[in-house]
């Protein structure tokens, strides 16, 4: 599905994270069908729409990042992005989600405040646990 449509497009429901209203491209498995681990990065946005195009240049930008280091690391793949309301997400798969989240964490230093991962340690429909990105989300 497109990013547009992605944008655009409507579902209801709850992702993962505990967000409403997640626009993705996901199947059933909530992705391309990969079953294994993954580690979503969620960045927070300054509009939840998504229109600020400064915004949406740092977030793809960020994104190809995100798939470079993957691929040269060669921890997994990069799965899918999703939209969910005030959030982008970024999912990448492997079969090490500890090692994922190495390689994604100092691409990350400069996200948002309310940033955050989340990891999903089996195949689809597994629990997921929250990973905070901010030293100081992480003692308050």
């Amino acid at each position: 599905m497109s990013f547009l449509r992605r944008l655009f497009g409507s579902s209801s429901g709850e992702d993962a994270a505990g967000r409403d209203d997640a626009v993705s491209d996901d199947g059933a498995d909530g992705g391309t069908g990969d079953s294994r681990p993954s580690v979503t990065a969620w960045v927070r946005l300054s509009e939840a729409n998504f229109e600020n195009e400064r915004e949406q240049a740092r977030v793809f930008s960020l994104e190809n990042a995100i798939i470079a280091a993957v691929d040269e690391q060669g921890v997994g793949s990069y799965d899918t992005n999703e939209l969910a309301r005030g959030s982008f997400g970024m999912r990448v798969v492997g079969d090490d989600p500890d090692r994922l989240v190495e390689v994604l964490r100092p691409l990350l230093a400069t996200a948002p405040a309310g940033s955050f991962l989340t990891v999903r340690r089996g195949p689809p429909g597994t629990s997921e646990e929250r990973v905070e990105l901010n030293e100081d989300e992480r003692r308050g």
